[in-house]
């Protein structure tokens, strides 16, 4: 039922008490693969990706064109710290990870500083 269901990074367990009714080998299968289409139907998926983090420092003068970019590719901002510079925490998916970086290098005409951050498994 899982294996059908196209899902990953799932558990699904069934609890069967004994109720003196012996169901043999298919009966079980078709009680368990019942309860286990029941509880898929009952889940709300979610879509999760793996993230990574990088810390950016930029001019102010490139703020609101940076914010842009991030918003226009989906990264989300987790901190930022503002001073005579700015400071932005940003997650992405993995797989934007060189669009964003190649990106940066373009806004801050490669002046800007970029750090890589250790990064949750996913999100």
């Amino acid at each position: 039922i899982i294996a059908g269901a196209d899902v990953t990074s799932i558990l699904c367990v069934v609890t069967r008490y004994f109720g003196g009714t012996k169901l043999g080998t298919g009966g079980l299968v078709r009680a368990y693969g019942e309860t286990a289409r029941e509880a898929l139907k009952a889940s709300e998926p979610r879509t999760r990706f793996l993230k990574d983090r990088y810390r950016f420092v930029i001019d102010f003068a490139l703020y609101d064109r940076w914010q842009n970019e991030l918003r226009r590719l989906g990264a989300e901002v987790t901190n930022s710290e503002f001073s005579d510079k700015v400071c932005l925490e940003v997650a992405i998916r993995r797989s934007r990870t060189a669009q964003l970086l190649d990106l940066f290098t373009e806004v801050s005409s490669g002046k800007g500083q970029v750090e890589k951050l250790p990064s949750p498994q996913t999100d």
